[in-house]
């Protein structure tokens, strides 16, 4: 750099004058030989007036672009509008190590884009130790080689992403789009999510799915994690620390959610707008072994979790920890066929179980229809009944299951759908047993076997009532 020691720049190949400094970076790099080298920067501070490119000709096998760590710093310059890095793939991707240096983003004094690293194409490559500072758009963004051809199998760990909340842009650390299998560990994101927010304004947004998120620090700023039609993701044992929107919001499938810890959420938020979890739209996921507190202040956070995508998932093993009340419920979960055992803190009506069993009853179950335990040996098919009080009574169907087909049912915890004939007067906690119409519930007598609680009462001389109740 310009600012380096006299004895730095006389072993230096390539000398910057503090001025449009990657064009001396991008002559070392455009210098390295097809089979790949090592550019040192010394400490000291790179004005960039354009961006520096990574082209495949040059890391199509493996470049490595170095600093001595912080005092390294890499400052786009006002107005320019770019990234600090830029690959340029063609046909198959570009292998790179990236460490041990500071981008200085700018973002404040951009206008209409730019950030740190635009990894277009970035296949296998490393980016390790570097502080991204004021992002005006994404800190790194990565994305495909060519159209339909995603990169992949990237790494970024012991990064600094910071103040992308300065930026009148996006503001977002990482961004994933049609650029899958990475792994994003022992990161802090703090202050991330700027003033546009097109998708949220958040510390990563993943469009692609398959990456892993663990070990990272998220503090303050907007949201933290966001899925967007992303699945196949693993999102475990990161700390959030006063998270102002949701701390993770899912939209995808078959996303894993473990041994995460959530402190101070929604603080700045308004209140009861936000959650510590969102799962929207989709379903088939996993959220375990969690620890979630509420902010001190009551009201601040509308509900630890709030669920009202497609259902399936499974919420095992978490702790829920109240300090200030939430807005709106410790969980709110509307979807169905969820599985909701062996968490702390919660009552049971929130406590909830389907399983997967096949419709053996000659007909098609609705939702809220009541089915029993057929006598077969593979003990996984359910029928209905028209006994009164039968002694095989197993649940409710949660939505629609043709005959011959497997759908979820019902086992245990609070639904809104259960189907209960009138005739004999139901009271909020009568006991529930199986009604000589088929599919309905009524009020037990002695002898029934029981499997549900009215939480609801219907008076009605009919079979047309539908209920909340408990089942147990």
């Amino acid at each position: 750099s310009n600012t380096a020691s006299a004895l730095e720049k006389l072993q230096a190949d390539y000398v910057c004058d503090g001025t449009a400094d990657n064009v001396e970076i991008q002559a070392a790099i455009d210098a390295l030989p097809s089979t790949g080298g090592k550019v040192s920067l010394s400490e000291g501070t790179f004005n960039l007036a354009a961006t520096i490119n990574i082209a495949e000709a040059n890391a199509e096998k493996g470049i490595t672009l170095e600093g001595q760590g912080y005092g390294t710093i890499l400052k786009i310059n006002n107005s320019t509008n770019i990234y600090a890095l830029t690959f340029v793939p063609s046909t198959n991707g570009i292998w790179a190590t990236f460490r041990d240096f500071y981008i200085q983003c700018n973002g404040a004094n951009q206008t209409t884009g730019g950030g740190g690293i635009y990894a277009a194409g970035a296949i296998e490559s490393l980016f390790d130790n570097i502080y991204f500072n004021e992002p005006f758009n994404y800190g790194i963004y990565f994305y495909q080689i060519s159209a339909g051809v995603f990169g992949h199998h990237n790494r970024v760990t012991n990064c600094l992403f910071d103040q992308g909340d300065n930026s009148s842009g996006e503001g977002v650390g990482i961004l994933f789009q049609s650029n899958d299998e990475n792994r994003i560990t022992n990161c802090e994101f703090q202050y991330m999510g700027g003033a546009a927010g097109t998708i949220a304004p958040a510390a990563i947004i993943d469009r692609t799915g398959l990456n892993t998120i663990a070990n990272c620090v998220f503090v303050s700023g907007g949201e933290g994690i966001r899925m967007v039609d992303a699945s196949r993701m693993v999102i475990a044992n990161n700390i959030f620390d006063s998270v102002v929107r949701n701390n993770i919001y899912l939209k995808g499938t078959e996303i894993l959610v473990f041994g995460n810890q959530f402190y101070e959420p929604n603080e700045g938020a308004a209140d009861n707008t936000y959650n510590v979890l969102r799962v929207d739209y989709y379903g088939d996921n996993a959220i375990c072994n969690n620890f979630f507190r509420s902010n001190e202040t009551a009201s601040k956070t509308r509900s630890f979790v709030q669920d009202d995508g497609l259902g399936r998932n499974v919420y095992l093993g978490n702790k829920f920890e109240i300090q200030g009340a939430m807005g709106t419920s410790i969980v709110d979960i509307t979807s169905l066929d969820n599985t909701v055992e062996g968490n702390v803190g919660l009552s049971i009506p929130s406590e909830t179980k389907s399983v997967w069993m096949k419709n053996t009853s000659g007909g098609d179950l609705a939702a809220g229809d009541v089915v029993i335990l057929k006598s077969v040996a593979n003990g996984d098919e359910v029928t209905t009944t028209t006994t009164g009080g039968d002694d095989k009574v197993f649940g409710m169907a949660t939505r629609a299951i043709t005959s011959n087909t497997y759908g979820f049912i019902q086992v245990r915890g609070k639904t809104t759908l259960l189907k209960v004939d009138g005739t004999t007067d139901i009271a909020i906690g009568d006991y529930l047993s199986t009604f000589t119409t088929a599919k309905i519930a009524k009020k037990a007598t002695a002898g029934d076997q029981v499997f549900a609680m009215a939480l609801e009462a219907y008076t009605t001389n009919d079979s047309n009532g539908v209920i909340d109740a408990l089942l147990i």
